[in-house]
Formats: C-alpha cells, structure tokens, sequence
C-alpha cells in the first residue's frame, strides 16, 4: 500500500484469521499470527513484505501469537501456551526458524534473582526457579563483558 492508502494489496489468503502483523527494524520482512481454520490453534509465520516468501517458524499445534522483531531483527519474542499451561508464557526464537524457542520467563526469573542476590535479598522460593546456576554465570560473564 502507498503512504495515501493507495494501491492495497492483499498479502496473505488462507482459510484460517491472518492477523496481528508487526515490520521488522529495516521494513522488509512482516511477522504474523496464522489461526487455523477452526480457531483452535494459532502458529507464527514470516514473510518478506511484498507478501512473497511465506514461512512458518512455529508448528507447535497451540495457539502462539503476538509477535514481535527484536531491535536487531534477528529474533522475534511471542507468547505461546506450549506448554500446556493456563498461562501464556514468553518464547524467543531466531527468524530463519532454526534452533528451537526459548522460554524467557526462565531466563528473566533467574536473571531477577541474580540482581536480588546482589543487592543482599533473599527472593521466596516460589518466585523464582530453582535451576538457575548454569543461567545466573552466563548472565554473569555478560555484565563482565559490558563493564
């Protein structure tokens, strides 16, 4: 479509609600939620933004929705109930669809207790995984870096 609305053209026609599209950084490529025709599940596709090149990055069989490019445009963040939980949790995953999703909130909990840990409180048990030693020295050699 021109700045003026016109020329429309539509980019996608599939039997299921298309929608939620975001532009990466550079505009070149468009990111989307693709409902399948009864509503039950929802996977998150690319495109390039003339409408060509379509792919789907998840096939999980759930509903996975909302997303959004990283400044850098290499990766895109969504929210899925993968996991067969109530809740929506936070993915990441690359935008060429290699390599599979990783959760965020993990990596943000233990990320969080770290910076508690460091200003000498102690988090509950509950708010934070338990595992998270393997992940607070890789966020640790991080901040090493950024000094």
């Amino acid at each position: 479509m021109d700045e003026d609305g016109s020329n429309v053209k539509q980019l996608t026609n599939s039997p299921g609600y298309d929608g939620g599209p975001f532009f990466n950084p550079d505009g070149s490529k468009i990111i989307w939620r693709r409902f399948n025709p009864d509503g039950n599940s929802a996977e998150i596709w690319i495109m390039d933004s003339d409408g060509t090149h379509q792919r789907q990055l998840t096939a999980d069989a759930m509903v996975s929705w909302a997303p959004f490019f990283h400044p850098s445009g290499d990766y895109f963040i969504y929210s899925s109930n993968v996991l067969g939980h109530a809740n929506f949790e936070l993915f990441i995953m690359d935008v060429d669809g290699n390599g599979a999703a990783v959760r965020e909130l993990i990596f943000f909990l233990c990320f969080l207790r770290m910076v508690l840990g460091l200003l000498g409180a102690r988090p509950g048990r509950k708010m934070v995984p338990r595992n998270c030693t393997l992940v607070i020295g890789i966020i640790k050699k991080r901040l090493i870096y950024l000094e």
